[in-house]
């Protein structure tokens, strides 16, 4: 087995995580530094999701279906500040997805196939119109906002 070896490309890579590995170091001393490491873990938790949802879809989304599940039950049973995990993680696929397009797009190929993004269009515009809400007289309440936020 040989050792791994630093190339010139990957250097600043190290350079940059080694600087914040002593940073956050420094941070957990001040007297807010918990509240600093929740906020860099959040971070890296939003990156991780990220970059799950470019690499591999189809294991994130496994992971985010019972996450999705059991999220009410962490919240009313544990605490209520674990809800904007939900928003986080939908936003981490939407950062995903538009690197995955700005890829395909420098690449020039095809990156979605049309009737899948006619699909989706499709539906993020009837949740937007929220036409049974229209005629029922309940449109655009809290439950319609979270309709269109989740989809």
């Amino acid at each position: 087995m040989t050792p791994a070896r630093l190339s010139r490309p990957d250097l600043p890579l190290y350079l940059a995580g080694g600087a914040l590995t002593v940073a956050t170091s420094f941070v957990a001393t001040e007297s807010n530094g918990p509240l600093v490491l929740v906020a860099l873990a959040g971070l890296a938790f939003f990156l991780a999701t990220a970059t799950c949802f470019a690499v591999a879809p189809h294991v994130a989304i496994a992971l985010t279906i019972p996450l999705f599940a059991i999220l009410p039950t962490l919240k009313a049973l544990g605490s209520p500040s674990i809800g904007p995990l939900k928003d986080l993680v939908t936003l981490a696929a939407g950062v995903a997805t538009a690197v995955i397009a700005a890829q395909a797009l420098e690449r020039r190929t095809e990156w979605i196939d049309p009737r899948v993004a006619l699909a989706v269009v499709a539906l993020l515009g009837l949740y937007v119109v929220n036409l049974g809400g229209l005629l029922g007289g309940t449109a655009f309440e809290a439950g319609w906002f979270h309709g269109v936020r989740l989809v």
